[in-house]
C-alpha cells in the first residue's frame, strides 16, 4: 500500500507540473484540481499534498518578468516530464 501511495504521488506530482507549466489548470480545470487535493488531503494527510499546494502558489503567485519563479524542492522535474516532451 505505501508503494503504491508513494508511486501515485510521484506520477500525480510529475503530470501536475506538465498541466500547470502549460497552463492546462486554468479556470474549470484548476478548479478540479484544487476539489481533488481537498479530497486528497482529507484522506492522506497535511504533509501528502503539501508539495502540490506549494506548485499551485508558485505558479499563481510568482511570476517576475514573465518568469514564473518555482521553488526548487517542490518541483520533481529533472530532466523531461514524459517521454517525448521536452522540459518548458
Amino acid at each position: 500500500m505505501i508503494d503504491e501511495k508513494e508511486e501515485f504521488q510521484e506520477t500525480y506530482g510529475k503530470l501536475l507540473s506538465l498541466r500547470l507549466l502549460t497552463g492546462v489548470t486554468e479556470g474549470k480545470a484548476g478548479a478540479f484540481e484544487q476539489e481533488l487535493l481537498a479530497g486528497l488531503k482529507q484522506t492522506c494527510g497535511a504533509y501528502f499534498v503539501s508539495n502540490f499546494e506549494r506548485m499551485f502558489n508558485d505558479i499563481n503567485e510568482v511570476v517576475v518578468n514573465n518568469i514564473t519563479v518555482l521553488t526548487g524542492a517542490t518541483w520533481n522535474i529533472r530532466g523531461k516530464l514524459l517521454p517525448g516532451h521536452p522540459l518548458l
